[in-house]
C-alpha cells in the first residue's frame, strides 16, 4: 500500500470509499467497546462483592444510567452525584462536572503544577 502522501487524488478517493465501507461494517456489529486504560472487568469487580454484602446500597452497584459505580472511567461523573451537587448548588445537573481522582490524573496534575509554579521550597 502506498503512503497517503504519494497517492493520487483518484487513489485517495478510492481509499476513502473502501475505508468507509469497512467502517460501516464495523459499526453494523453493534459493539459497545470500552477502551479505558486499566479498567477492571465485571468479573474482577465481583470478586470483592462478598466483603460488601452487609451494605444495603451495594446490592445494586449500578447508577441510574447503568454505569457500574464500583469502577472508574465515567468521564462526566456518576449521575446521582451530579444531581446531588446540582441541588446543593441550585444549578442544573448538566452544569456539574464530577472530576475523576484516578492516580494517573493526580500525578499529571501534580507534575503540571510543579512545572508551572515550582515544587515549593524546603
Amino acid at each position: 500500500m502506498l503512503s497517503y502522501i504519494k497517492m493520487s487524488r483518484k487513489e485517495l478517493e478510492s481509499e476513502i470509499k473502501e475505508l468507509g465501507i469497512e467502517y460501516e461494517q464495523f459499526k453494523s456489529r453493534g459493539l459497545q467497546l470500552d477502551m479505558s486504560r486499566g479498567k477492571p472487568g465485571v468479573d474482577q469487580l465481583d470478586l470483592s462483592m462478598a466483603m460488601l454484602t452487609d451494605m444495603e446500597l451495594i446490592q445494586n452497584p449500578k447508577s441510574a444510567n447503568g454505569a457500574d459505580c464500583r469502577n472508574y472511567g465515567i468521564l462526566e461523573g456518576i449521575i446521582e452525584c451530579k444531581e446531588l451537587f446540582a441541588r446543593l448548588l441550585e444549578v442544573g445537573a448538566k452544569n456539574i462536572i464530577v472530576g475523576g481522582n484516578s492516580s494517573l490524573n493526580l500525578m499529571y496534575d501534580y507534575i503540571a503544577q510543579c512545572m508551572i509554579h515550582g515544587a515549593g521550597s524546603a
